[in-house]
């Protein structure tokens, strides 16, 4: 039996999940759920638990594995499916744009449409790297067999960089979808828009991670762009970090990521004098402006 099931539900084979602490795990193993009757054994179950540092609403469609099987849909027929795309390609991922709104559901004035209707070399997925679609993992399908390999670090923020930066050092293609499928609604209660604590060094460690797929891969400009990005996030929220945290060993162990960072661009011939002036800002504009300048498709809203 076919069943195709729509909406912003995450979709799984089984009702668990992994959160990172376990406070987490314990929030989301004790909630009360919503439960809908979708037919033929399938159940939307809907619940909000305070998860991650904020109060987070979860949608889960389960349904007995032997009895449906999903398929992605998308509006109007206007795109190919991320699933077919892949396949055709013989791309062991397919990702797809992503729509930015707001919390009340509205457009948002931030766009970001990076990629095209291309199959990308890991190479040149790993130039992009910070194009958001490549870091997010809920815009895009990846092989079971990826994803049962390079799990969501335990304890860690920003786990799509950790995890899409593993994931893209083992692939060979990338087929990209220019129709944005994945509709991101902005939450100005989230995780990435708390209070600055000790746990936002995680971004900086993520965005190493980032730098060392793209070294792999010999993108230097991209790899200069991580080691800029890094010295930039670590001044910002070191600014804004209270400052009896500011003495804690996470933070000098983060100034030694940021110096090894530092060394390997060098070794690598990646700091060179036309990077050095467009992340210095020599041009002037914004950070996330610079970088637009120095990169085909990058993006500093976060991940």
């Amino acid at each position: 039996m076919n069943k195709i099931l729509t909406g912003a539900l995450l979709l799984l084979c089984s009702f668990s999940a992994a959160a990172q602490t376990p406070r987490d795990s314990i929030a989301f193993a004790t909630a009360e759920w919503r439960t809908t009757d979708l037919g033929g054994g399938a159940e939307c179950r809907y619940a909000q638990i305070d998860m991650f540092g904020s109060r987070q609403s979860i949608s889960v469609a389960t349904y007995p594995g032997r009895r449906f099987t999903t398929s992605i849909v998308h509006l109007d027929r206007r795109a190919e499916s991320t699933s077919d795309l892949g396949k055709a390609a013989g791309a062991e991922i397919a990702v797809s744009n992503i729509l930015y709104m707001e919390a009340d559901g509205s457009a948002s004035v931030y766009k970001d449409l990076p990629l095209r209707d291309e199959v990308l070399t890991a190479a040149e997925a790993a130039r992009r790297i910070r194009a958001t679609p490549m870091v997010h993992v809920t815009s895009k399908l990846q092989r079971q067999e990826l994803v049962k390999a390079n799990r969501f670090l335990d304890g860690k923020d920003y786990e799509d960089a950790f995890m899409s930066s593993a994931i893209l050092e083992q692939i060979n293609k990338v087929a990209c979808l220019a129709e944005p499928l994945y509709h991101f609604r902005i939450n100005p209660q989230s995780v990435t828009h708390r209070k600055i604590i000790l746990k936002n060094l995680d971004e900086i460690e993520a965005n190493y991670r980032m730098l060392q797929c793209t070294m792999k891969y010999g993108q230097k400009d991209a790899a200069y762009l991580q080691y800029a990005v890094m010295k930039g996030y670590f001044k910002k929220i070191m600014k804004n970090l209270p400052p009896e945290d500011r003495n804690d060993p996470k933070v000098q162990q983060t100034i030694d990521l940021i110096r090894k960072a530092e060394t390997e661009v060098r070794q690598a011939g990646a700091d060179t004098l036309r990077n050095k002036l467009h992340c210095a800002g020599v041009q002037g504009g914004t950070i996330s402006e610079r970088v637009h300048r120095l990169h085909p498709c990058p993006d500093l809203h976060g991940f």
